[in-house]
């Protein structure tokens, strides 16, 4: 058998405006990053049974899926644009590249958090969390929470166990009363 080409752990690579191509330059994982919106359409350089692990580092670049099989174009499992911190790895086939895994971007947050606060979405891609002002002690003590007016804690069953209305303006009032049907 000849034996594998040595190849450099990790290279970094920035692509350009204009870029549809790059080399791999004798890398199996390369840290990918793109100053500005670029598509992929081929790859080059690689050889028979290399898995090459794309990093990338922003949402900057979109691959062109090919099925063709003409060289260092690549067969993907559906559309690729990347995200930071996703990761797609491509086998190549003597010919072309195949797409072989893919990660989903990470989910982020702030470079600080309280300590036990409840983690809350922020916005509605999915992949970023904020702090949140409720917390939950280590005993399970829930701090910092507050109900809308209308809102209601109820059973496991949608019940309403206790009913928060506006019909008192006074602070600390607790009316009781029994509505079961």
């Amino acid at each position: 058998p000849t034996p594998l080409k040595e190849l450099a752990r990790e290279q970094a690579i920035t692509l350009v405006t204009g870029n549809t191509t790059f080399d791999v330059r004798n890398t199996d994982v390369m840290s990918v990053t793109a100053n500005a919106a670029v598509t992929i359409a081929t790859i080059s350089n690689g050889f028979s049974g290399q898995i090459l692990t794309l990093r990338f580092n922003d949402a900057n670049v979109t691959i062109t899926d090919s099925a063709a099989g003409t060289t260092g174009v690549i067969n993907l499992n559906g559309a690729f644009t990347s995200a930071a911190n996703v990761i797609l790895q491509l086998l190549h086939d003597g010919t072309s590249w195949r797409e072989i895994d893919r990660s989903t971007a990470d989910v982020g947050g702030p470079a600080t958090s309280t300590d036990n606060a409840i983690a809350r979405w922020d916005g509605t891609t999915g992949t970023l969390l904020q702090d949140s002002t409720v917390t939950i002690s280590d005993t399970g003590v829930v701090t910092g929470l507050r109900i809308a007016n209308g809102g209601f804690i109820g059973d496991s069953s949608g019940n309403e166990l206790l009913l928060f209305d506006t019909v008192h303006l006074a602070v600390n009032y607790y009316a009781k009363s029994n509505s079961a049907t």
